[in-house]
């Protein structure tokens, strides 16, 4: 009984962990244009928030692999679809960005860093 009840407060604990938002610092590029932009991840809720440095944000439904988080933005106007989606790597903090208008792809590669919310007032 002992070593149930331990496994139990241990498995809490770890989920207690794991259940925190990840903040992300990131930065994809092509030939043509850099992207820098901010992500929050958080497993628990199945959420990512996005904020670019031009002020564009959205928060979405996010996909969390073994080895990668995906979310994505669309939009659609009269006979044109955009849709936007990233990917981060959960093993070495890869990103891209894959931009597909209609049929066409634009595709953007960089890093992430993982940030510490510690310095923040609230």
């Amino acid at each position: 009984m002992d070593k149930f009840l331990f496994g139990m407060v241990l498995s809490i604990c770890v989920f207690n962990v794991a259940a925190k938002p990840i903040y992300l610092e990131c930065e994809v590029s092509n030939n043509d244009a850099i992207l820098k932009f901010s992500a929050s991840v958080d497993e628990e809720t199945g959420k990512a928030s996005f904020v670019q440095s031009t002020g564009f944000t959205f928060k979405s439904e996010a996909i969390f692999s073994p080895n990668k988080i995906a979310f994505s933005t669309g939009a659609t106007g009269g006979a044109v679809n955009v849709e936007r989606i990233f990917e981060i790597s959960r093993v070495d903090l890869s990103a891209s960005e894959t931009v597909v208008i209609n049929d066409s792809r634009l595709m953007k590669n960089g890093n992430c860093k993982i940030v510490n919310p510690e310095n923040n007032k609230f």
